[in-house]
């Protein structure tokens, strides 16, 4: 099967299977962390707004070893995402659900609060300052 034009949104061909292979003969005592950070500074993989995209490269190297086309050192640890935890016991509460019947003037100040899931991403709006 032959190389894909792109791959994690990136041109990919034979030239960066081999930078990768090549990275990985002369780190072989480097976590699959320590390479994905190498690999997107080596490729300069950034966001817009300049943080670097290490997971994007931790995903490409990992279908590039579940496609047997390259060989990944073994897991130091399991993963801390989600996916490797056990499920968080939900607290049951009740909330008031009377209805509010008013102008949105009589609810200044107001805040209104995004969370979502786990809380990592909060986003505020003062209304009414």
């Amino acid at each position: 099967m032959g190389l894909p034009c792109t791959l994690q949104g990136r041109p990919f061909g034979p030239d960066q299977l081999a930078q990768i292979q090549s990275l990985l003969r002369q780190n072989p005592d480097w976590s699959r962390y320590k390479l994905s950070r190498e690999l997107a500074l080596l490729w300069e993989w950034r966001t817009a707004n300049g943080q670097l995209k290490d997971m994007a490269a931790r995903t490409l190297l990992l279908k590039l070893h579940q496609q047997e086309r390259i060989q990944l050192p073994q897991r130091r640890m399991a993963s801390p995402t989600r996916s490797g935890r056990e499920e968080s016991r939900v607290v049951s509460f009740s909330l008031d659900q009377t209805p509010l019947e008013c102008s949105l003037q009589g609810l200044v100040p107001l805040r209104i609060q995004e969370v979502s899931q786990l809380g990592r991403h909060v986003r505020r709006a003062q209304l009414g300052d």
